[in-house]
Parts: structure tokens; C-alpha cells; sequence
């Protein structure tokens, strides 16, 4: 009955095993139907319930020496933590299952678990290494006859190559899994291949051919109490409503789409809703309604960046990288309505990674996994729509249990009629509440006009350039698909400017003039290459800085151009670092920029060779150097502003540096 998709029935078969194994001590299969239980909360949107039954065969399983079970729970426990995008304790539990898995020569298992981290690894946006753990399961489940698993692999496979670009690959791929789901009568999976076509079909613009395949999906879906998929797949038509102009269709199925994905708790899937609302708002004109969901987007990603902390750092950047463009457009719609601090908050979340990452504090929870600073208006908005999905979420498991039972008591019957009362009350109260949105927001310049500047911390820079002396001014850059802006914040101002240049041509520049710069060019060549960029950064911000008096910039650099040598930009007559003093910062920086520099208690180390070793030649020069660096009382002679020690010649050695 599980793998039929009928929950609620297999749920009593279960509960009638439960008390039967225990009856008899039979410690080994009560917790394979403990198990079971939790498979079936699981696929229920259940999470904690499952939870709590796979936390209770663990014991049991560990107790009895069942490695095969204990293999099984491990791995369904990390099924759980990567449904709910905590990717470090899915990585964790699956890693556990994995050796299990293959002592006790369960290739099925195996396989299972290597397409589970398959799956982590492509949520994370590491396609390749997603596509190495998918292709490693995929034999094996075709050598143990698995043709659902099989099926599964491929699907996932087809997956990979549809977020890489190759759509016909991908649909081989689903085409191949199609008749082995339906041969198994997997509906759930055979609802989640038919909406991966549509998917495909949609990014090749078939939009007819795409809604054909969600159609089909939806009420698979629905059937199979799927409510993950039925949120993707309803979020996918509304998409393809959007890109064929029937706005108002794509916001109902929008709108359908984001209280499921909250009741599952599936924040990557809400956030793809919240990253469409973006824009579908955005292309109607109404920024400050983009803004809204945009910030709702970035805050689930947020959310997931903390839950994958613990995890190594190309992991984490990898996610990051995949989610880049959406933080990117966000600070977009907030520059052109003037947000500049709020632009610079979205876009420090990026940045402080670089920070964390120099400091080498990389156990630490940094600003970069921050949520998103929001509007006194927006707060009172989230608060509502929090509070509204809440009640959609915890009436929705328990009504969702009641509606698969194939038949119901006269007491389920009552509470299912209750719990259905209150689950349509609280969806149509979202739905006026989305719809009063557009009116709370504004259409134009006046709402707009009022939104309040809310983020100490960057509202801060203006007040901080202030305070680091007359004449400077922080200039802080962002580069988009087809615009290059700089933010420049001086005591008195805060103002964009805008250079009409793709982030392509900006990356040929720039990655131009650094070869130019290694390759020793003459200074004939190098010039015009830094006068080019010299007018992309400079020459638009050149009267803002003029009126500011600007002796220092502070900058802030965006994407390729932090490969950029500023000091050498040339704006026809003089190099930059001829006119300014130029500070290149991170925003995790900012808030240390007027400290002092403890220099009373520093010591250093001066190591050096003067000697010819092995006819590599002397260096008379080196005893000089070392004097005037450190200034030790052993060595006479030895003046440097920093005491220490001076290791020269013989005392240089792995021995004396301890």
C-alpha cells in the first residue's frame, strides 16, 4: 500500500504490526516497522514524526546488531535533515549509511544511499560532483533489478544535465525513466519525471508541450498526498503562464504553490516561488512588491547557507554560486528605486564571505548568513504572511493523514470536515492577504518615497566616512547582467550612477588589462586598457567625487573587479593613485576601519640568508635588511621598529623558528 502512494492505509497495517512485534520480543522487526512508520510521515510532510520513529528503531537496530536496518534508518534520517535543507546532517547520515550499506553487501542500499548524496550535492549546485554519485548507483540498481530506483537515477541524471543546459540529454534521461516508473507503478515518481519533462520542454520556450506534462504531474500529485511536488509543479505552471503574458493566471498558481511548500518546510522550494513573485511583480512595474518576495527569496537561501555552516567551504560557496544572480537582482530593483543601503545590505551577504574566508574563521556564523534587514512595512507584512502559513502548516498534516484513509470513522469524518473548514479559511485568507499587497505596496514613486532606510549597519557607512576625515568618500560597485553601478556614500550624499556595459564586456576588460599588466607590456599598451577602465569606474562618479573634495576612496568591489589594480587605472593624463588614496575593503571590514593598531605589544621575526649556500651566490644586502626591520637585543647593530628576533645565516633554522 506504501508503494502504491496509499499512505493512510499502509499507516494502519503498520500500527496493527507494531504491538504484535513487541508482543512477541521481537525487537529486530519493531523497528522495521518503526521505520516504515517514519517512511510514511516522511512522504506525508511529516518531518518530526518521522523523526521520532526512526530516532526510536535506531536502538533497536544498533541493539540487536542489525547493520542492514541500522543502514536503512541512518539513511532515511538523512532523507529527512535533506528535505529540510539541513545539508551538513543529511551529508552526515548518509556518509554513516554508505559503509554499513556495503559490509553487509546490500548493493540495493548502496545504491540508494549513493543517489541520496548525489541529490545533496545537486541541491548545493555541485552538478558534476551530483552527477558522479548518480552514475555510480545507476549500474548498480540495474544489477539488482531495482527498476524503481533505476528509474529514480535516471531522473536525477536527467536533472543535472537539464540545470547544465543540455534540455535534449535531459529529456533522453526522463524519457528513459517514464515507462519504468509507470511499470512499477511508482505514481508518486511518475508525477515527478512528467513535471521534470515539463520543465525541460518550458526552458526549450515549448510552453504548450510544457503545460501538457504539468498537467499530467498535478493530479499525481495530488493523488499520492505529494505535497512537495505538487508545489513545484504548481509554481512551474504558474511560470509558464508568466513567460505567455497571462500575468494574473501565473499569480493564482503562485499563490497556490507557496502555502504548500511552507507546510512541507521545504525553504529552497519556497524561495523558487518567492524568486518568480520577484519578478513577476518587477516586470509589472510595481518594485516595491518585488522587493517584498525578492527579500522573502533571499531569506530562505539565508536560511539554508546556516543550516550547511558546517560543511566544507566549496560546498558552501557552491550554493552560494548557484543562488548568486537572485541576491544580485534584488539589489537591482533596489538601486533603481534609490534603496541604496538596502542594495548594499543584500549585497554585503555575498560579500562577507570573503572576509570570513581571508580570516580564515571559517567555523564562525558570519553577516554573511544573516537574514535580510527589512522595511518596517515589510516586517508587518512577513509577520502576517508567517502567521497565516502557520495555520495552513499545522492544520495541514493532520488533514492530509485524513483525507488518504480510503475510509473514515464518524469522529474522522467530523474532525476532517472541521480541519477542511479551517485549512479553506486560512488559504483564502492568504489569498486576500497576497492580493492586498498590491495595494499595501504602491504602484509608484509616493509608496516608494516612504520607505524608510533600515539597516544600521550600512546606513552607518555614511555616518563612518564622516568620521575617517574631510575628503573621503566609499565607492561601492555592482556588476549586472548588462549595467555596471557605483554607490557613492560621502557625509552629505548617497547617489548611483550607471554604465550601460554587460557583465561580459566588463570581465573582457578587465581580465584584458591584468594580462596585460603579468605579460610586461610596454606602458604604450597598458594605457589605454587603464584609461578604458578608468572610464567604466571612474569617469561617471568623477563630479560626485570632485564635489565631495574626495582625497580617499574606499572601495567596495564587486565580481571581476576585484581583480582590478585601481592605483593604475589613467584617466588620460595621471594614474588614479596619482590623485587619490585608494582603500579596497569588505563590508566585514567596515566596522574596524577606525581602530587603532595595538602596535605596543607586537614582536616579529626577521629570517634571512647573506651567506653562499651552494653556489647559489651571497646577499650582502640581507644582514642590513633584517636590522632595520627588528630590533633584537642579541644582535648589535640591529635597530628595526619592531623587537623580535633575527635569525640569519646558521640560526636559520627549523629548529631556531621553534
Amino acid at each position: 500500500y506504501d508503494d502504491l502512494g496509499e499512505k493512510q492505509k499502509a499507516l494502519d497495517y503498520y500500527n496493527q504490526a507494531l504491538p504484535l512485534r513487541r508482543a512477541v520480543g521481537d525487537r529486530a522487526g519493531e523497528a522495521a516497522t518503526l521505520n516504515n512508520i517514519g517512511l510514511v510521515y516522511h512522504a506525508l510532510g511529516e518531518k518530526q514524526k518521522a523523526l521520532d520513529y526512526y530516532s526510536q528503531a535506531l536502538p533497536l537496530q544498533r541493539a540487536v546488531r542489525d547493520r542492514s536496518g541500522e543502514a536503512n534508518t541512518l539513511s532515511n534520517i538523512g532523507g529527512v535533515y535533506h528535505t529540510l535543507r539541513e545539508m551538513r546532517k543529511a551529508l552526515d547520515y548518509y556518509n554513516q549509511a554508505l559503509p554499513l550499506r556495503r559490509a553487509v553487501g546490500d548493493r540495493s542500499g548502496e545504491a540508494t544511499t549513493l543517489n541520496n548524496i548525489g541529490g545533496v550535492y545537486s541541491d548545493l549546485g555541485e552538478k558534476q560532483k551530483a552527477l558522479d554519485y548518480y552514475n555510480q548507483a545507476l549500474p548498480l540498481r540495474r544489477a539488482v533489478g531495482d527498476r524503481s530506483g533505476e528509474a529514480g537515477s535516471l531522473s536525477d541524471i536527467g536533472w543535472v544535465y537539464s540545470a547544465l543546459g543540455e534540455k535534449q540529454k535531459a529529456l533522453d534521461y526522463y524519457n528513459q525513466a517514464l515507462p519504468l516508473r509507470r511499470a512499477v507503478g511508482d505514481r508518486a515518481g511518475e508525477a515527478a519525471t512528467l513535471n521534470n519533462i515539463g520543465r525541460a520542454y518550458a526552458d526549450l520556450e515549448e510552453k504548450q508541450k510544457a503545460l501538457d506534462y504539468y498537467n499530467q504531474a498535478l493530479p499525481l500529485s495530488r493523488a499520492v498526498g505529494d505535497r512537495a511536488h505538487e508545489a513545484i509543479t504548481l509554481k512551474n505552471i504558474g511560470a509558464v503562464y508568466d513567460k505567455l503574458g497571462e500575468k494574473q493566471k501565473a499569480l493564482d498558481y503562485y499563490n497556490q504553490s507557496l502555502p504548500l511548500s511552507r507546510a512541507v518546510q521545504d525553504p529552497l522550494g519556497e524561495a523558487s516561488t518567492l524568486v518568480l513573485l520577484m519578478e513577476h511583480w518587477k516586470s509589472l512595474r510595481n518594485p516595491s512588491l518585488a522587493v517584498l518576495f525578492g527579500k522573502q527569496a533571499i531569506d530562505r537561501f539565508q536560511q539554508v547557507r546556516r543550516n550547511i555552516g558546517g560543511l566544507e567551504k566549496e560546498a558552501q560557496q557552491s550554493f552560494l554560486k548557484s543562488k548568486e544572480d537572485y541576491y544580485r537582482e534584488l539589489a537591482e530593483v533596489l538601486i533603481s528605486e534609490g534603496r541604496l543601503p538596502e542594495a548594499q545590505q543584500v549585497l554585503d551577504l555575498l560579500k562577507a564571505e570573503e572576509y570570513s574566508e581571508f580570516t580564515q574563521r571559517r567555523g564562525e556564523t558570519g553577516s554573511e548568513t544573516n537574514p535580510v534587514a527589512l522595511t518596517p512595512g515589510e516586517e508587518k507584512s512577513n509577520k502576517e504572511y508567517e502567521r497565516i502559513t502557520g495555520e495552513i502548516t499545522a492544520t495541514g498534516g493532520e488533514w492530509t493523514q485524513l483525507h488518504a484513509k480510503p475510509s473514515r470513522s464518524a469522529d474522522e469524518e467530523h474532525r476532517y470536515n472541521e480541519l477542511s473548514d479551517r485549512l479553506t479559511a486560512a488559504n483564502q485568507q492568504l489569498q486576500a492577504f497576497l492580493k492586498t499587497l498590491y495595494v499595501s505596496f504602491g504602484k509608484g514613486d509616493q509608496a516608494n518615497a516612504r520607505v524608510q532606510t533600515i539597516d544600521e549597519q550600512t546606513a552607518g557607512l555614511q555616518t563612518l566616512v564622516g568620521e575617517l576625515g574631510t575628503g573621503t568618500a566609499a565607492v561601492y560597485t555592482l556588476v549586472l547582467e548588462q549595467k555596471c553601478v557605483m554607490m557613492v556614500t560621502t557625509p552629505a550624499t548617497r547617489v548611483a550612477r550607471e554604465v550601460p556595459i554587460g557583465r561580459i564586456a566588463l570581465r573582457g576588460k578587465v581580465f584584458a588589462f591584468a594580462r596585460s599588466l603579468a605579460g610586461h607590456d610596454s606602458e604604450e599598451d597598458i594605457l589605454p586598457k587603464a584609461q578604458d577602465l578608468y572610464n567604466v569606474l571612474v569617469a561617471p562618479i568623477e563630479k560626485d567625487l570632485q564635489g565631495a573634495q574626495a582625497k580617499t576612496l574606499v572601495w567596495s568591489l564587486d565580481d571581476v573587479l576585484r581583480y582590478v589594480p585601481l592605483a593604475a587605472l589613467y584617466d588620460g593624463k595621471q594614474y588614479l593613485v596619482e590623485r587619490y588614496r585608494n582603500v579596497v575593503i569588505t563590508t566585514a571590514s567596515v566596522g574596524n576601519l577606525k581602530d587603532q593598531p595595538q602596535v605596543g605589544s607586537w614582536r616579529g621575526v626577521a629570517m634571512g640568508v647573506s651567506r653562499d649556500y651552494d653556489g647559489l651566490g651571497k646577499l650582502e644586502a640581507v644582514p642590513d635588511e633584517l636590522d632595520s626591520v627588528v630590533r633584537s637585543d642579541k644582535v648589535p647593530g640591529s635597530h628595526g621598529p619592531v623587537p623580535g628576533t633575527i635569525l640569519l645565516d646558521d640560526s636559520f633554522t627549523e629548529t631556531g623558528m621553534e
